[in-house]
């Protein structure tokens, strides 16, 4: 009985070589996509309230932080920002992203509503918690004012 089961199974190996095997090829296609994700990890408004000075000098800048995280499957990107609406003259809405590994930060940019890079050379990277910080700065010719903008970032291609 053993023999004969050897038989059966060189027979079976002997056809399958030979292509007389049921077999069924099925052709599929992967596609993976860009991915671009840009976030903020702020749970609400920033709030910066410029109210102090020393006597005979400039008011103080008011400065804020939070955290962002990105994501991005592909090369040469940069991270640009810009206001929704400008901002009153005398005034000055700067901010600073640090980078994700193996890109640049450009330090602290003065924002208007003009794009303006904040990181640059960004390649295939996914972190989260980045530092973000926020400065804002009225000479004593802006007056008084209560003012809310857009920060617009955008990650986009180089």
């Amino acid at each position: 009985m053993n023999s004969y089961k050897k038989l059966i199974f060189i027979t079976c190996l002997t056809f399958c070589s030979l292509g007389c095997c049921g077999t069924d090829l099925h052709n599929f296609t992967i596609l993976v996509q860009c991915i671009d994700e840009l976030s903020l990890n702020s749970s609400g408004s920033i709030n910066l309230t410029v109210n102090q000075a020393m006597a005979g000098s400039e008011p103080q800048s008011a400065e804020d932080s939070t955290s962002y995280n990105i994501t991005t499957n592909q090369d040469n990107m940069k991270i640009t920002g810009r206001l929704s609406d400008s901002i009153p003259a005398g005034s000055f809405l700067e901010t600073s992203l640090e980078a994700p590994s193996g890109a640049s930060s450009t330090g602290y940019q003065s924002l208007s509503t003009t794009d303006v890079n904040l990181v640059t050379a960004i390649s295939e990277v996914a972190e989260t918690n980045l530092p973000l910080n926020l400065r804002y700065t009225s000479k004593v010719s802006a007056g008084t004012s209560r003012i809310t903008r857009d920060i617009i970032f955008t990650l986009q291609a180089e």
